[in-house]
């Protein structure tokens, strides 16, 4: 089951994105964006609310589906369709009448908080708090889970951790990380700190069920080890799956075009272009605008430095080998440690190459088809948000196609990367200057 979650997922999210931005009732929709979107107490918005902001709150009231990006998304007021959210952090403390579909580090329905239908949800963490109430079934996937409150349909999913302490109308199925694995720090020291002060509660590692939690129907979770759960809680049958291993899946060969599981894996690559193309809108708005610049004024040299790139990457990764090397001998001498030395080498080179792959395999591609997005819409004022979702499509779309659609990504990416090099040797040159530069 735990496997199965993570496609159904993925499609939910995206098809629920895709759908609502390509839609034809989106001409009739309201279009909002700035540093600070907000919906005031009393204020009524007559149909589906297409939001791009750091900061979107809704005091008032919406009457269809709220579609929302940003940093943090707040709902204190009501929302009468879908809330379908992409931030850092999404609360809902009001009520949404129909379901949610959100990806976020952080989702919480707060005390009070209702979401009338389904959840599904992506997040680092997720949390349902005491009080708080869901009318269907909630579908998670997530690194931490707590369920406090009161859910009238199925709990499906998994994480590493979930506490259960509220109650569940349906049936539980979930897979989860065993408790005596968990790690030895908290992955939450890693992690950007959530804005407007919102905290995730802290639980433990893998499976946990308090004795006021309540499960009506049959309770079944995947791990390797069995867990205890206090008598009473649940009505039903408690069944203990474990681990499915197979070493077929692992090396069976890539699905074939046009099949199901060929389907689940373009949607979830669209889902991770996404994804990484919204966090380099939010992180490096600026940055995206000057290399699409760099590109258009030197496209054939963007090519040309794009192709020579695995060449320089090969020098620099020698290069921080060596000197990586000599600080590490040293070391090892002064600290007596030869452990030392391969952890250094082995922890920057492996640190170097995931780098230089983000960007061979999302960068430099997400940039090409930015640009192309820009080019497009001409001299229309668009918000890069939505500039970057119609290139991520024309992207997509393009490297469907069999055979040629490899080629075509490697060209987007080549372009993007030589790009990269022209802005970044130019670091102090705004984009007029790098427009100014043909060659």
């Amino acid at each position: 089951m735990f496997n199965r979650v993570y496609p159904l997922l993925t499609i939910g999210l995206i098809a629920m994105l895709l759908a609502a931005w390509l839609a034809s009732g989106y001409a009739r929709a309201e279009d909002r964006s700035n540093d600070e979107v907000v919906v005031a107490a009393g204020e009524i918005v007559e149909d589906d609310l297409y939001a791009a902001a750091d900061r979107i709150v809704i005091d008032g009231t919406v009457k269809g589906d709220l579609i929302a990006f940003g940093r943090v998304i707040l709902v204190n007021g009501t929302v009468e369709g879908d809330l379908i959210g992409f931030a850092q952090a999404i609360v809902v403390r009001g009520v949404v009448q129909d379901d949610a579909r959100v990806a976020a580090q952080a989702f919480i329905v707060e005390k009070d908080g209702r979401i009338g239908d389904d959840i599904n949800a992506g997040a680092y963490g997720i949390a349902l708090q005491a009080g708080s109430e869901v009318g269907g079934d909630v579908w998670v996937a997530a690194s931490q889970v707590t369920s406090a409150g009161q859910i009238a349909g199925d709990l499906a999913g998994g994480g590493e951790s979930v506490h259960i302490a509220g109650s569940i109308g349906g049936d539980v199925d979930l897979g989860v990380a065993d408790g005596e694995a968990g790690p030895r720090f908290p992955l939450t020291a890693f992690l950007p700190q959530l804005p407007e002060g919102l905290q995730l509660p802290e639980i433990p590692y893998g499976l946990s069920v308090t004795s006021e939690a309540r499960v009506a129907g049959q309770f079944t979770y995947t791990s390797r080890l069995p867990i205890a759960l206090p008598e009473g809680v649940v009505r039903g049958e408690i069944v203990h799956r474990l681990p499915e291993i197979s070493i077929e899946e692992e090396t069976q060969p890539p699905a074939a075009f046009g099949s199901p599981a060929w389907a689940v894996e373009q949607v979830q690559r669209l889902l991770r272009l996404v994804l990484v193309g919204l966090l380099a809108v939010w992180l490096a708005s600026r940055g995206l605008y000057r290399t699409t610049a760099a590109l258009w004024a030197r496209p054939f040299s963007s090519l040309g430095w794009g192709i020579l790139s695995p060449f320089a990457m090969l020098i620099f990764l020698i290069a921080a080998g060596l000197i990586i090397l000599g600080v590490a001998v040293l070391l090892s001498y002064v600290l007596g440690s030869t452990a030392l030395l391969a952890l250094l080498l082995s922890a920057a080179t492996g640190t170097i190459v995931v780098i230089y792959l983000m960007l061979v395999l999302y960068i430099g591609a997400l940039i090409t088809a930015f640009a192309l997005s820009k080019r497009i819409l001409g001299t229309r004022v668009v918000h890069p948000i939505w500039l970057m979702l119609l290139g991520i499509v024309i992207l997509w779309v393009l490297t469907l196609i069999p055979v040629v659609g490899v080629f075509i990504g490697i060209v987007f990416a080549l372009f993007g990367l030589g790009a990269i090099w022209l802005a970044v040797r130019r670091i102090g040159a705004t984009e007029a200057e790098l427009l100014a530069t043909p060659g």
